[in-house]
Order: structure tokens, then C-alpha cells, then sequence
């Protein structure tokens, strides 16, 4: 095989016309020039982890001022790899109050302590009379909560499902099971 001298100005196509082994002691002591960035290992938008907790045990509140967990056992623990990772919340559960005609009860997320649903809650239910007379009970509907949070932190977070009444109880997975879901997205 023959070799040929190359030049200043002068380069070699690699993937084709080079063959053999080059010494450890030469690579170690080279430098890269013109090496463009690698492509970002994960991709923004796939999932990273998914934190799931469940509670099957009814709860209450008489809380009408601020929202409260009700002693409910459903939090998820969820510690995001980086701070650009936006954290998606579902929540599968089963709620309502008992109270007179037109008496709402609100359901919403937290993030430790801070309230990420609007400020009446991400879902309400209402009892409703048309005549305004009598007491009405709505112990069990369907409830089910999503939000999409970016926290912008890499701690480990805490997120809970919360309830609060205008006047009257409000019941949290009165019957069946409360299902919580994290998943941390790419960003």
C-alpha cells in the first residue's frame, strides 16, 4: 500500500480510506476540529417516569374556606431529572357533598403547597333544586382532575388531590378507589 503525503489545505474521507488501528498514545494527544453537537439524548415530550398512588378509603371535609386533603393517603412523590421537565397530573376518583339546594363542591391539585387549579378547583359539582326548598345529597360522581405543571425545580415534589365545600361536607372517594398519576415529561 502506498502513502501519500497530504497537505495543509488538504483532507481525508474517513468513513472510506482510512483502515487499521491508530496507537492510544495518538489519540489521547489529538485534538477535534469541526465536530458538530451530538443530537439531545431525549427527545422533549417523552415520558420519563410515571409515580402512580392510590386510596380506597372514604374521606370528608368540612373545610368551605380553604381546600384540605380530608387525611386522604393519595400522594404522589415524584423528583423531576431537570428543571425544564414539565410534570403531567391525572386523577381518577369519586366525590360530592350533602347539603341544602345550590351548594357547590370543589376538587383541585397541589404541588406541596401550592394550589396548581384555578381558584375555584379544576372540577366542581353542584347540588342544584329548581323550588329552593329541601335538602339534597350528591355523595358520589365521578371526579377527574388533569393539569399539566412545570415546576422548574429538580427537588422532589408532592402532589395531592384537594376538596373544599361552600357550606356543607364534602365527600372524597366515598366509594371505590382514588387513583393519582405523575409522569414526568421531557422539556
Amino acid at each position: 500500500m502506498a502513502i501519500t503525503r497530504i497537505g495543509p489545505n488538504q483532507s481525508i474521507n474517513l468513513a472510506s480510506n482510512v483502515t487499521g488501528t491508530l496507537p492510544a498514545a495518538n489519540v489521547a494527544n489529538s485534538t477535534l476540529t469541526n465536530v458538530t453537537a451530538l443530537p439531545a439524548a431525549i427527545a422533549t415530550g417523552k415520558v420519563l417516569q410515571v409515580i402512580s398512588a392510590s386510596d380506597d378509603s372514604a374521606r370528608t371535609t368540612t373545610n368551605t374556606s380553604s381546600y384540605s386533603k380530608a387525611s386522604n393517603t393519595c400522594d404522589v412523590t415524584i423528583t423531576p431529572s431537570s428543571t425544564s421537565s414539565k410534570i403531567f397530573v391525572q386523577v381518577c376518583t369519586g366525590g360530592g357533598g350533602n347539603g341544602g339546594p345550590n351548594q357547590r363542591y370543589f376538587f383541585t391539585i397541589y404541588r406541596d403547597t401550592t394550589h396548581i387549579g384555578a381558584s375555584n378547583g379544576i372540577r366542581t359539582h353542584e347540588l342544584y333544586n329548581s323550588t329552593g326548598s329541601g335538602n339534597y345529597s350528591m355523595t358520589e360522581n365521578s371526579i377527574n382532575l388533569a393539569v399539566m405543571d412545570s415546576p422548574s425545580s429538580t427537588s422532589a415534589l408532592v402532589y395531592s388531590v384537594q376538596a373544599k365545600g361552600q357550606s356543607a361536607t364534602t365527600y372524597l372517594n366515598n366509594k371505590g378507589k382514588m387513583t393519582l398519576t405523575c409522569m414526568e415529561i421531557a422539556g
